[in-house]
């Protein structure tokens, strides 16, 4: 994985996602569980929606952190040399700028600046790209990301209901 300036200003989006992930945390952690159930006398219901909140929010940020940190497959350095060296009869492209070999489904990136396998996209949201080795995590990161803003809005939807009908009668 190559670092260049397009990289280091693609952080922004990273970050951007680890603040709104705190954020989200502390405010169904904190005025949620803390604060509404436990001090309502439903301390088990706070533990128990607690552990599966703090399970499914690890989980999302374990596959997220995988997807933006590993590496999403670079071509092997056994085809990376000039075209001159290797005699493949014209069965794989050759890549100009990587001055390397691809296989099939390996793309260039312009933004890593090298030869992706079964490059998907690069994804300015875990700022590298979706390939063959972080395709996965990729996948895990969605879905966790959907599990956890669901729950999130059902456990803040079942606030809002109690507190409604509180207020009703």
């Amino acid at each position: 994985m190559r670092w260049n300036y397009k990289r280091v200003l693609g952080l922004g989006f990273p970050v951007f996602i680890f603040a709104i992930s705190f954020y989200v945390y502390y405010v169904v952690v904190y005025p949620v569980f803390t604060q509404f159930y436990a001090a309502n006398g439903y301390l088990w219901l706070s533990v128990i929606l607690g552990i599966f909140f703090h399970a499914f929010f690890i989980m999302f940020l374990w596959s997220y952190v995988a997807c933006t940190f590993s590496d999403a497959g670079s071509v092997p350095a056994r085809l990376r040399q000039p075209k001159s060296n290797i005699d493949v009869g014209g069965a794989m492209r050759y890549c100009d700028r990587c001055q390397a070999f691809k296989p099939e489904r390996c793309h260039h990136c312009s933004t890593c600046e090298e030869c992706v396998l079964k490059m998907d996209h690069h994804c300015p949201w875990v700022n590298n790209c979706v390939g063959y080795n972080n395709y996965k995590y990729f996948v895990q990161f969605l879905f966790y990301a959907a599990l956890v803003c669901a729950y999130t809005f059902c456990t803040l939807l079942h606030r809002a209901i109690v507190g409604i009908v509180r207020l009703l009668f």
